[in-house]
């Protein structure tokens, strides 16, 4: 039996400094792997997943974008159209949080109807090596009305809930709006440039 047609189709942009966890919170949800060898992204990869919600069917659309700095001028070229910004930090870097604060501004001074997840990653570390405070993230992210996720690329505790939450609060997000939906061309002459 063919899986159904999803109802909805939502752009997911993931955004963060580089060797955050991007790549490996992506590959972990899809492949449910982890890769200790993982290269960096160059530019920006491109993900989909079919989630079936009891009322209907979504497919989140994952961009994983390159944390380079040398790559941050073409992010908004990803997050200007995006239904969903998650922004990784590494819980072991304190400039990776800071990093994630300013995407944080960013993003809701230039897509402010954007459903904005922020995610500390590599939990899974040894305590001694945190350098972070969660209640005091969790304040922040309380007070600019965003969600904040634990995870672990490494182990995979809540990557699986983290992209559940987004295909349910998404459409919730969206009611009342346009939804986004891709048209297949199948006229051959269309799809040139001339």
């Amino acid at each position: 039996m063919p899986k159904p047609q999803p109802q909805y189709t939502f752009k997911c942009v993931m955004l963060g400094d580089c060797s955050v966890g991007k790549t490996a919170i992506i590959n972990r949800y899809i492949n449910k792997d982890f890769n200790n060898a993982q290269q960096a992204t160059i530019g920006a990869s491109y993900y989909s997943s079919n989630i079936d919600l009891d009322k209907c069917n979504v497919c989140l659309q994952l961009w994983d974008t390159a944390g380079q700095e040398r790559f941050n001028a073409i992010a908004p070229f990803y997050y200007r159209t995006a239904n969903c910004v998650i922004i990784v930090f590494d819980i072991t870097n304190e400039f990776t949080q800071t990093k994630a604060r300013a995407w944080v501004d960013e993003i809701q001074n230039t897509v402010p109807d954007c459903m904005l997840v922020l995610v500390g990653n590599k939990i899974d570390l040894n305590n001694s090596k945190i350098q972070y405070i969660p209640e005091e993230i969790q304040q922040y992210a309380k007070g600019k009305g965003i969600t904040y996720v634990e995870t672990s690329a490494f182990t995979g505790q809540n990557i699986d809930s983290l992209f559940l939450q987004i295909a349910k609060q998404i459409p919730k997000n969206k009611q009342g709006q346009e939804q986004t939906k891709l048209e297949p061309i199948d006229d051959p002459k269309k799809q040139g440039c001339c």
